[in-house]
């Protein structure tokens, strides 16, 4: 046992922060010896766990190497579902509706036109394929017409935009006079604008015109 004289305060008081210092070392270094020791235990429990199951398993029906291995389709088959979801693979070109179509709209019939349209917007797999297919054939048949005929082949498009009232859809229509009754040539309108709540839209516009 050993004695210590101390002849001031300040000293007892240094000399047990050391002494509590040194006694939490202690403790730290014994719990983490002990982790390690419990953490090698663990592990180790572990692995004879899974040799054991490995061991116990059928291996005639299921390989020693695929024993916890989740199974997925391969990326190639997932895109052929994806495919097969949105897109009809028994269309071809000679598809009845396809072929009417084509020589419809070649003939410049606009119910044909119409209808084409609506096939092209279409989200069915079987549609949308149609319409893949009659805007290949169409656009084929117009590359071979420019080739014969050069620029007389080609078709005038106009892209007209603007801030709601500033009067679209007035000069689409004296722009559509002009050139029916006046030049005797044939025109589209595509719209392409939202549906207003309040005034419907230029959809709403040209229906109450039509009337």
């Amino acid at each position: 046992m050993m004695l210590m004289v101390f002849k001031s305060a300040p000293i007892l008081k240094r000399s047990l922060k050391i002494r509590l210092g040194l006694f939490q070392f202690f403790i730290l270094k014994a719990l983490k010896m002990q982790s390690r020791y419990l953490g090698r235990q663990w592990r180790k429990s572990n692995m004879d766990i899974i040799l054991s199951s490995k061991a116990t398993a059928p291996t005639s029906r299921i390989p020693a190497a695929t024993i916890g291995v989740k199974k997925t389709k391969p990326f190639e088959a997932l895109l052929d579902d994806y495919a097969k979801f949105h897109w009809d693979d028994t269309v071809t070109d000679k598809d009845p509706l396809v072929v009417s179509l084509r020589e419809r709209l070649l003939k410049g019939d606009r119910s044909a036109l119409a209808s084409a349209i609506t096939l092209v917007e279409s989200r069915n797999p079987r549609k949308r394929a149609q319409g893949n297919l009659l805007l290949h054939t169409v656009l084929a048949a117009e590359r071979k017409r420019y080739e014969e005929k050069g620029k007389d082949a080609m078709i005038f498009r106009i892209g007209i935009s603007g801030s709601p009232g500033v009067g679209k859809s007035s000069f689409i229509e004296a722009l559509g006079k002009e050139l029916t009754e006046n030049r005797g040539m044939k025109i589209a309108v595509l719209t392409i604008d939202p549906s207003s709540s309040v005034t419907g839209g230029i959809f709403g516009f040209f229906m109450k015109r039509c009337l």
